[in-house]
């Protein structure tokens, strides 16, 4: 069963580029790495982070899976996530990537948290 016709949603790939300022300062830039990526969002986890604040931190965990080949790294960013011709807010945060053992690799399944407040 082919999985193209699953990956139904695009987004932008960013990846960190640390550069350093007049002071010497390590600065930590978000560079575009890949612009239009074929991909699909599916939500696996949410759970209510406890503070001892009276906000309470919402982290959401998903299953980002990609084509086979594409360049992703963990601490990568997912920005730009547009699902159904709609775009959505925020930046998801790669986590994990997880191994394939198949003789060919059809696609690649990250997990990915997106951090949000709940007020």
């Amino acid at each position: 069963m082919a999985i193209d016709p699953h990956l139904n949603h695009r987004c932008e790939i960013q990846r960190a580029e640390t550069t350093q300022d007049d002071y010497n300062t390590d600065i930590l830039a978000w560079k575009t790495l890949l612009t239009d990526v074929v991909c699909r969002l599916v939500i696996k986890e949410e759970r209510v982070q406890r503070t001892d604040e009276a906000e309470r931190a919402v982290i959401t965990t998903y299953a980002l899976m990609l084509r086979a080949g594409t360049d992703i790294k963990h601490g990568d960013q997912i920005v730009n996530l547009v699902i159904d011709g709609v775009a959505t807010p925020g930046v998801y945060r790669i986590d994990q990537i997880k191994p394939r053992r198949a003789k060919s690799q059809r696609h690649i399944t990250c997990t990915v948290e997106y951090f949000h407040d709940r007020r």
